[in-house]
């Protein structure tokens, strides 16, 4: 079974059903196969970047960027989670 693939409107309805409390992680398990990780990575995207956090498509990162990102994480500025929310990147393999 492949991954469920969301539109934007989607993701954000369940990142504020589940922030409000209306749905429970379990229910968004059940119902969606995700995992607790996945929601909260939207969660710090959304939060970041607005709707565009879910509207950008495929990107192409230069090696400078790459570079500028990895040396935020050493030197301590965020978590990978704060760098990928705060720079918008979709893909943490990217």
């Amino acid at each position: 079974m492949g991954k469920i693939k969301f539109t934007p409107e989607k993701k954000i309805e369940i990142i504020e059903a589940y922030k409000s409390g209306k749905v429970a992680y379990s229910q968004l398990q059940d119902v969606y196969g995700m995992n607790r990780d996945e929601i909260y990575r939207w969660i710090s995207k959304y939060e970041a970047n607005g709707i565009e956090a879910f509207v950008s498509g495929n990107r192409r990162y230069s090696k400078e960027f790459k570079i500028h990102c990895i040396e935020e994480y050493l030197s301590g500025i965020g978590s990978v989670d704060d760098i990928v929310a705060k720079y918008n990147i979709s893909n943490r393999g990217a």
